[in-house]
């Protein structure tokens, strides 16, 4: 009896350990192939890059908005005005 009883137990946590198994393969099998994570990677360095490029032009930009604002004030004070292109 007790015998009995003791092999159905190991059977069926044997059997419960190698779904458990199976399903783990399978979830790292999906996890493995599943490409949209790189994806979203690639899109955030995509946006970090733009987002750079915008920067470096604002700035360059606003400090030749800032050279001819300072040019025309100059011109203003002093009654002079230069031309410069």
């Amino acid at each position: 009896m007790w015998g009995t009883v003791r092999e159905e137990t190991v059977t069926d946590e044997r059997h419960n350990l190698g779904q458990r198994i199976i399903k783990m393969t399978k979830l790292l099998s999906r996890f493995y192939k599943d490409e949209s994570g790189a994806t979203a990677i690639e899109y955030g360095l995509i946006a970090a890059l733009i987002a750079l490029a915008i920067m470096v032009g604002a700035g360059a930009l606003g400090n030749n908005i800032g050279k001819k604002f300072n040019d025309i004030a100059k011109a203003i004070s002093t009654g002079n005005p230069t031309t410069t292109p």
